[in-house]
């Protein structure tokens, strides 16, 4: 979507839900549908990357192949980035039904190097600031590997589907950083596959 940007004046995603694929004897919780969210309503980490597209502010600052900046009033500041991986050639290979969830893993190119991203942002002077960091990975916010860390149970209850919507969140990092000659500087690492959205925000004088 980052990619198209510059290319439409609307970006939309069909579909909602995987509601729309439903069968009579379908059982599992995923069924590796196209949906946003799954039959149950648990969001996907698709679903978090358009959110957080859409948390972005208005002016945008920078844009690369995995960063956009954008900037609102009064310097603060809302930080796209991701660290996509495509399948590799073996994936294409495949039938769709013949790949088990556990091992779709192994067919994502580039290896499991991280990324590691600096940033420098022109802020107000003698002012403090507020990073808030989102991230969805493997870790966190992934439906799929919660479901698999659950040995991915074929029938699920209300309250195992109640415990898998409470852990499909994205984890959450707060820092505080000062200004240092008009500017502030952190970094940040990416997992593979990883999306992050980061809120840069003023807290007033030091």
């Amino acid at each position: 979507m980052l990619e198209c940007m510059n290319l439409a004046d609307v970006l939309a995603y069909w579909t909602g839900s995987d509601l729309y694929a439903e069968y009579i004897d379908q059982t599992p919780c995923l069924s590796g549908s196209v949906g946003l969210l799954t039959r149950e309503g648990i969001r996907k980490p698709a679903w978090y990357a358009i959110n957080f597209l859409n948390c972005l502010e208005r002016f945008i600052c920078k844009k690369t192949e995995n960063v956009i900046v954008t900037r609102g009033k009064y310097h603060n500041y809302r930080i796209l980035c991701h660290h996509y991986k495509s399948p590799d050639y073996r994936y294409y290979l495949k039938r769709e039904d013949e790949i088990s969830p556990e091992e779709a893993e192994v067919f994502f190119s580039g290896g499991r190097h991280s990324l590691r991203l600096y940033f420098e942002l022109p802020v107000l002077f003698q002012n403090t600031y507020r990073l808030k960091f989102l991230r969805v990975n493997k870790n966190s916010g992934s439906v799929l590997d919660e479901w698999i860390a659950m040995s991915a149970p074929q029938y699920m209850d209300s309250e195992d589907t109640a415990y898998l919507k409470m852990r499909c969140t994205p984890h959450m990092t707060v820092r505080t950083y000062k200004e240092n000659n008009g500017k502030i500087a952190f970094t940040t690492i990416l997992e593979p596959n990883e999306i992050q959205l980061i809120f840069v925000e003023c807290q007033g004088r030091i």
